[in-house]
Formats: C-alpha cells, sequence, structure tokens
C-alpha cells in the first residue's frame, strides 16, 4: 500500500521509469535486439474506480481492469503462441 504517501509513490514511478529506459536503450544498443523487439509493461493489479482508492482489495470496484502499455506502438507477430 502508498499509505497516501503520493510523493514515495512519484518517486517509485521515477525509478520505473529509468529503469525501463535503461533496459529499451540496452536492447536498441544489441543487434539481435535492435528494432525487433517489443517491450509489454503492465499494472499487477487495477486501479479501482474510487477516487480515493488506496489499498489492492480483491473485488473493489475496477480492480479488475489493468493496462497495458507496448513499444514500440505498432506491434506485429510472426509466430503464435
Amino acid at each position: 500500500m502508498h499509505e497516501r504517501r503520493y510523493d514515495r509513490y512519484l518517486d517509485c514511478i521515477h525509478v520505473f521509469d529509468d529503469y525501463v529506459e535503461r533496459l529499451w536503450i540496452l536492447l536498441q544498443r544489441m543487434n539481435e535486439y535492435r528494432d525487433t523487439t517489443t517491450v509489454i509493461i503492465c499494472a499487477d493489479c487495477g486501479r479501482g474506480a474510487a477516487g480515493d482508492w488506496v489499498a489492492h482489495e480483491a473485488g473493489l470496484e475496477g480492480s479488475d481492469s489493468i493496462w497495458i502499455g507496448p513499444s514500440p506502438i505498432q506491434v506485429y507477430s510472426t509466430e503464435y503462441f
């Protein structure tokens, strides 16, 4: 839980953003991954619909809805899993 410390939550987002940037730069430097790799980032749980949402409770309205963010935006697949 974030204990209503939004400042710490934002600090964590900045750290995570730095990790993703470093991963992306590394992948682009490697010939076997450059321009052929998609990184997909998703949340571990939903945000919830309540305006003052601070918990990770099962059954909380909206907590079953998560987001994903693929990069690059255009995702192509030549294989089926």
